[in-house]
């Protein structure tokens, strides 16, 4: 497990990386990109980042977590260990963007999915489920700014180099 505290302008930097995950701050945004599996471990990560970013933005901070196409999904426990995990800021996470990569039916099924436990989030917390990263940001602008999309659309294609390349099928 690797550890990464570069920084590439202010507020914009990779938190934690393994080998199928990166966490990274952009701006007030925790961002989380996972290739491999979620685990226990992995999780437990995730989590201190996000708590890291709302540390750093209690009067509002946002969560970005994409989800490549070779991502195998989280048992139940960590499903529900994510409701809380979000639930547990309260007012100062003000948004949640989901972003299901891949084609077909398998990845509409789970945006669907998303959407439909988003709803029973608290109102406090904004989540929606999304195709992509550029209209994930879009979206995320409207609770929490997040500076020129473009610019944080190539922030996460930098995190996605610090990931290991997917194993050969």
């Amino acid at each position: 497990m690797a550890n990464a505290s570069q920084k590439s302008a202010v507020g914009v930097q990779i938190l934690h990386r393994t080998g199928g995950m990166a966490i990274a701050q952009f701006g007030r945004l925790c961002v989380v990109v996972w290739r491999d599996a979620v685990t226990q471990p992995t999780f437990d990560l995730q989590r201190a980042g996000l708590d890291q970013v709302v540390r750093n933005h209690p009067d509002g901070a946002g969560f970005l977590c994409v989800i490549e196409p070779s991502t195998r999904p989280p048992d139940d426990a960590l499903r529900r260990a994510s409701a809380q995990m979000v639930m547990s800021h309260g007012d100062h996470l003000k948004c949640t963007g989901v972003v299901i990569e891949g084609e077909g039916f398998r990845a509409a099924i789970t945006r669907g999915v998303l959407s439909g436990m988003a709803l029973l989030l608290s109102r406090k917390v904004q989540a929606m489920a999304f195709s992509d990263t550029f209209s994930a940001l879009k979206w995320m602008r409207n609770y929490v700014p997040v500076g020129p999309i473009e610019r944080g659309t190539s922030f996460i294609e930098q995190v996605r180099k610090e990931l290991d390349p997917l194993p050969e099928r």
